[in-house]
């Protein structure tokens, strides 16, 4: 039984390291198109969540960094009559 989950880890471990060559993680430094923001139902009262809040936040320090790339918003009315890109 040991063999076979030392066998099956060490398999394991060959795919992820080939996955892991295959498709690297994305670097912050290379150079980016657009930023997205994704977009969150709006509360009840039509003001944001604080989930959009920090996204829209996240973005902004990140366009701060990065004064040349494009901010895109997406949403829509979703749970309600809100449309959260629109805020």
């Amino acid at each position: 039984m040991g063999i076979f989950l030392c066998l099956l880890c060490i398999i394991l471990l060959m795919i992820h390291l080939y996955f892991y060559a295959q498709f690297p993680y994305p670097s912050l430094n290379q150079e980016h198109d657009a930023i997205i923001v994704l977009g969150y139902h709006c509360n009840d009262d039509g003001s944001l969540d604080d989930i959009a809040k920090r996204r829209i936040q996240c973005a902004y320090l990140f366009h701060q960094q990065n004064p040349n790339i494009p901010i895109i918003i997406s949403g829509g009315c979703v749970t309600n009559q809100y449309n959260e890109a629109e805020k």
